[in-house]
């Protein structure tokens, strides 16, 4: 599993650096347009992005596996929970169309939360 898991991530760390590398080789660094340079700017930084966000994971991943995230208990709304997920995974969260009924109840669940307090 950790294997899979290994070679997943992997993938996905590539696709943005790939993306960053190809966009700072198509640059000429004798003359450099400014077309040019805001369109390789925009995909650094939303490649970069990307990045940060999947080593966060990582991260939460780690401190979950070590037991060092606290986890908070709680009443969440559906639509709170599957916005969130849309968030991580969907590479433009803006084109994913939530419709949820508004008289659903809240959901108990408990949520890993790395930056909240420790509680002992």
């Amino acid at each position: 599993m950790k294997t899979a898991l290994l070679r997943a991530v992997s993938h996905d760390l590539r696709t943005p650096l790939t993306a960053i590398l190809s966009a700072a080789a198509t640059l000429d660094p004798q003359r450099p347009e400014a077309e040019q340079v805001g369109e390789v700017r925009d995909v650094v930084l939303q490649s970069a992005t990307r990045l940060a966000a999947l080593v966060e994971k990582l991260l939460d991943l780690s401190r979950l596996e070590s037991g060092a995230a606290n986890q908070l208990v709680g009443a969440y709304s559906l639509e709170e929970v599957i916005g969130e997920a849309v968030e991580h995974v969907a590479s433009d969260p803006r084109l994913v169309r939530l419709s949820i009924d508004d008289d659903l109840p809240l959901l108990e669940a408990t949520r890993a939360n790395s930056s909240a307090p420790s509680q002992t």
